[in-house]
C-alpha cells in the first residue's frame, strides 16, 4: 500500500484550501490505487487560547469526525485517509510527502511569525532525513519581510526533490532567495471535477474577505455592489468561504451582510463548507465579484466571468493566468463599477477565454500529479525490492 503524507493549513473550515485538498485526494487517489493519504494540518491540532486539556481532545475529535465526513466522498474507491498529530511518525512511513497548496511560506501572517516557515521547513528536514521525496505543489511564496525568512524558504526549496509555485509572485520571491528550481502551476483547486450543469440564475456571487484597511475599502465596494445590481439587475448573493473570524465583524457571512444591499440573500448552510457545492453556486449564477482568491479560481473552473479585486499578489497573479480583469481592492467605487460593466459588456469573449484558459490549468496540474504518483511508485517499488531480497535464502557456496 502506498502512503501518501499531505502537510498544509487544513480542515478548519477555509473552503479554498479545502477544495485543493479535495483536488489532491481525488486526483492522487486515481493515480495511486489503493493508497492511504495521511493529512497533517499545521493549525488543525493547536491549542486554543485559555483552552484545557479535556478542551483539546474533545474539540479535536469534534474536528477529524467532520473533517472525515467531507473527506470520504472525495476519494476514489479503495482508498483511504486518515488525520493524525503524530506529524513526524507519518513523514517517516511515507513514500511521498506532499507539501501544498497555498500561500504557506510566509513570514507575517502568523503569531509567532517564525511558525510556518519553521514548520514547514521541519516538515522537509525529517522527510530528508527518512529519505522520503517531497514535492511542494500549487505553492505560494510571500509576503516576506525579514531576512531570515528569505533564508528558511531557500533552505525548504533545497530540500524539494519538486517544486511548483502557483503565480509569478512567488518565482520571484524564491529567485531573491538563490533558487530557480521551481515551475510554475495552476492552483490547485483547478483539478476539481467540473460543476453540474444548472440554468444561470439572475444573481451576482459577492465573496468578500476582511483584510486590513477594511474601514477604508469596504464603504466603496458596499456603493460598487449596490450600482452594479442596479445597472446589471442582478439580485447581489452574498457567498462566504469560511465560517472563521478572529472578531465577529470579520467573519465572511457578516461581511457579506454589509457589503450587499439590505435584504441581500447570503449563504449560511453547509454548502460553503464543500468544495463542490461551492463551486456549483458559481456555476449557477451569472457573474461573480470576488475579493477571495478562491472565488476567482472557483469562477474559472465553472466559466462564470468575474471581476476581482486585488488583496494580495496572489489575486492578481491568478487573474493573469486566467487572463480575467481584476483591479486593486483599494479602489473607489468608480473604478470598480467601470472595471465590472466593462466585464459585462464583454462577459461572453470572457467566457469563452477562461474556457480555454481552464482546459489549458487542468492539462498542466497533470504533469503535477503525474509527477507525485511516479515519485510515490518509485519508492514503493524500491522498498518492496528490498523487502523481496531480505527474505531470499542466502545462495549457497558453490
Amino acid at each position: 500500500m502506498t502512503n501518501v503524507v499531505i502537510a498544509g493549513e487544513y480542515l478548519v473550515g477555509f473552503t479554498g484550501d479545502e477544495a485543493m485538498l479535495c483536488s489532491m485526494l481525488m486526483n492522487l487517489g486515481r493515480r495511486l490505487p489503493g493508497a492511504r493519504f495521511v493529512v497533517l494540518s499545521r493549525i488543525m491540532f493547536q491549542p486554543l487560547h485559555g483552552e484545557t486539556d479535556s478542551d483539546i481532545i474533545a474539540r479535536r475529535t469534534k474536528q477529524m469526525e467532520k473533517a472525515g465526513e467531507l473527506l470520504k466522498p472525495f476519494l476514489p474507491a479503495r482508498t483511504s485517509i486518515a488525520m493524525t498529530t503524530s506529524h513526524w511518525s507519518a513523514i517517516s512511513e511515507a513514500d511521498v510527502v506532499v507539501v501544498g497548496g497555498g500561500n504557506l511560506l510566509t513570514d507575517i501572517n502568523d503569531y509567532p511569525p517564525h511558525a510556518p516557515l519553521t514548520y514547514y521547513s521541519t516538515v522537509t528536514d525529517v522527510a530528508n532525513a527518512c529519505g522520503v521525496p517531497v514535492v511542494g505543489a500549487g505553492l505560494g511564496i510571500g509576503p516576506l519581510s525579514r531576512r531570515w525568512g528569505y533564508r528558511m524558504v531557500g533552505q525548504f526549496a533545497r530540500r524539494c526533490d519538486h517544486l511548483f509555485l502557483r503565480d509569478t509572485e512567488s518565482i520571484s520571491y524564491l529567485e531573491r532567495c538563490g533558487m530557480t528550481m521551481a515551475v510554475p502551476c495552476p492552483d490547485l483547486a483547478m483539478g476539481l471535477p467540473h460543476p453540474d450543469k444548472q440554468d444561470d440564475k439572475d444573481m451576482l456571487a459577492v465573496s468578500p474577505r476582511w483584510y486590513d484597511g477594511a474601514k477604508e475599502w469596504i464603504p466603496e465596494l458596499t456603493e460598487a455592489i449596490a450600482r452594479i445590481a442596479e445597472m446589471t439587475e442582478l439580485t447581489p448573493l452574498g457567498v462566504p468561504h469560511s465560517r472563521y473570524g478572529v472578531i465577529a465583524q470579520e467573519d465572511d457571512a457578516n461581511v457579506c451582510a454589509t457589503v450587499t444591499p439590505e435584504g441581500s440573500p447570503v449563504i449560511t448552510d453547509s454548502r460553503i463548507e464543500n468544495p463542490l457545492t461551492l463551486l456549483n453556486v458559481y456555476a449557477g449564477v451569472r457573474a461573480a465579484l470576488t475579493v477571495r482568491l478562491h472565488g476567482a479560481v472557483l469562477s474559472t473552473k465553472a466559466r462564470t466571468p468575474f471581476l476581482a479585486l486585488e488583496y494580495l499578489s496572489k489575486v492578481k497573479g491568478f487573474c493573469e493566468q486566467a487572463q480575467a480583469p481584476s483591479v486593486p481592492i483599494t479602489s473607489s467605487a468608480d473604478v470598480i463599477v467601470d472595471a465590472f460593466m466593462t466585464m459585462w459588456h464583454d462577459r461572453q469573449a470572457l467566457t469563452q477565454t477562461l474556457d480555454a484558459r481552464a482546459s489549458e490549468m487542468e492539462a498542466a496540474l497533470d504533469d503535477v500529479w503525474d509527477t507525485i504518483a511516479e515519485l510515490a511508485t518509485s519508492r514503493r517499488n524500491l522498498w518492496a525490492n528490498c523487502y523481496r531480497k531480505s527474505t531470499q535464502p542466502p545462495e549457497k557456496a558453490a
